[in-house]
């Protein structure tokens, strides 16, 4: 019942759920390039054209992400480490 309701209340507040509600994981950069991402975990994106990338390209190794399925292939990744923390959207490789 608890879930449904977050639910609901994401929906009518602009679609956006908070983290609690929604599958999400913490991780490490390992690697970025821009177009691609690699965290320590071994999961591996590609990063969304666009601003995106350019974003990405700064994001240094060990900075904490902390990653969102977003619905279909497709995850919001926020970096932590960063103030202010920076969402990017990405399609999942593996």
């Amino acid at each position: 019942m608890k879930k449904i309701l977050l639910l609901a209340a994401g929906l009518v507040f602009g679609g956006v759920l908070p983290a609690a509600a929604q599958q999400c994981t913490m991780s490490k950069v390992q690697n970025s390039n821009g177009a691609m991402l690699l965290l320590v975990s071994g999961q591996s994106y590609t990063i969304n054209p666009g601003r995106d990338r350019s974003t990405v390209a700064f994001w240094a190794p060990l900075d904490k992400v902390q990653v969102c399925r977003a619905g279909g292939s497709s995850y919001q990744i926020t970096n932590l480490s960063r103030t202010p923390a920076t969402t990017i959207t990405a399609l999942r490789r593996n």
